[in-house]
């Protein structure tokens, strides 16, 4: 019973401290590195690195990285599930967000493609963190899970070994050590 309230009080504090340190943190590393990207695209713009005919993906991607300069902590699972659902039930946004992404991933100057790659990356770890917090849940859920497979394999192994090799490896009324 010791081991068990410990342990709860080991992951209560991993949470805490995970929530309310760590995550946050890493968020506004990832919330700093989108403003260099930002600030990348806007800067090829001035320099007029950007054609006419890639202005609508400049301002996709330029917006894109604006919307979630405040919205790191809300790319949880559920949130996602949502935007997808939307996704999958309109086709008029499935098919804008088509026309946008072959705008931009058609874009002759490569500073946008370039952000807008290595902006996906910061949103793909700002993912990660926003569900790290449950990581401590689910790696006893994990070993649970992987010991029970063990356990079904080794349980057939057992059960069809010839009874020699059971007398002589696991005698009757033995206990572990």
């Amino acid at each position: 019973m010791k081991i068990l309230l410990f342990a709860l009080a080991a992951i209560a504090l991993w949470h805490f401290i995970y929530e309310g340190v760590i995550a946050p943190s890493i968020r506004m590393h990832l919330r700093n590195r989108l403003f260099a990207l930002r600030d990348e695209l806007r800067a090829a713009h001035a320099a007029g690195g950007i054609s006419r005919e890639d202005e609508q993906a400049f301002w996709f991607v330029h917006n894109g990285i604006n919307s979630f300069l405040n919205r790191l902590s809300a790319l949880t699972v559920s949130n996602i599930k949502r935007i997808q659902r939307a996704h999958d039930a309109d086709p008029k946004l499935r098919a804008a967000f088509e026309d946008h992404l072959g705008k931009v991933l058609n874009a002759k100057a490569p500073v946008i493609t370039s952000v807008f790659g290595r902006t996906n990356e910061v949103i793909q770890i700002g993912m990660i963190v926003n569900a790290g917090g449950w990581f401590i849940y689910l790696v006893p859920i994990a070993a649970c899970a992987l010991l029970m497979q063990t356990a079904r394999k080794a349980a057939k192994a057992v059960l069809l070994t010839p009874q020699q090799v059971l007398d002589r490896t696991m005698p009757v009324g033995t206990r572990p050590a």
